[in-house]
């Protein structure tokens, strides 16, 4: 896989909109509702176990924002109701919400911005501009090989040129004092002189 830059315009950063927490005397919720948007590589839609990125941060936010205990041991009725969204609109839907998601995920916005639609965001990943991902096409090395030659038919065609006037104007300047080798005749004589400048320039020059 080959990985284009492309010139940088805007440092984006993807992270988590809170939509309902609480710092400061918190009591952990039973449930935490989590809006996701299937957005590969930070979610991942498969049948497997777990959500992507976001099974690696989803303990870190029911501590930090929530105000659950830090061991697992100490919150064991805490569960997560994932709800997917399958596209922006509902993304949108969820972020604009009155207290049915807790928190939404992966949500896109200007690095340095804290709010997003008036609630809380949490950049987790910055992004330094836009990328192009490319997958290069594996090509028989034969193909390969013969469209390399055929790209080059402008360098062929201008040895052609090259030798051609060469050839004549050997002609012209040896036909008089050495018609034997180059015959007055032009199109015998203009063969000989290019086949002259061939072998000088294939085997002397």
């Amino acid at each position: 896989m080959t990985l284009a830059a492309i010139p940088r315009i805007i440092t984006f950063a993807f992270g988590v909109v809170l939509c309902r927490f609480c710092l400061v005397g918190c009591t952990c919720p039973k449930t935490l509702r989590i809006a996701i948007l299937d957005r590969p590589p930070y979610i991942k839609n498969t049948s497997n176990h777990g959500y992507g990125m976001l099974s690696l941060i989803m303990d870190e936010l029911a501590v930090k924002a929530y105000g659950c205990p830090l061991s697992l041991e100490c919150r064991p009725k805490t569960v997560y109701d994932v709800t997917r969204i399958s596209n922006d609109s509902g993304l949108f839907d969820a972020l604009n919400g009155t207290n049915s998601t807790d928190f939404v995920f992966p949500v896109g916005a200007k690095q340095g911005i804290q709010k997003v639609y008036n609630k809380l965001f949490i950049g987790l990943l910055e992004h330094p501009g836009s990328m192009l991902l490319v997958i290069p096409g594996q090509q028989d090395p034969v193909q390969t090989c013969l469209e390399t030659i055929l790209s080059s038919w402008p360098l062929l065609a201008l040895s052609i040129i090259c030798t051609s006037m060469a050839g004549m104007a050997m002609w012209v300047f040896e036909s008089l004092s050495n018609s034997e080798e180059f015959p007055r005749d032009f199109a015998k004589g203009w063969w000989e002189g290019f086949w002259w400048a061939f072998i000088s320039m294939t085997t002397v020059g």
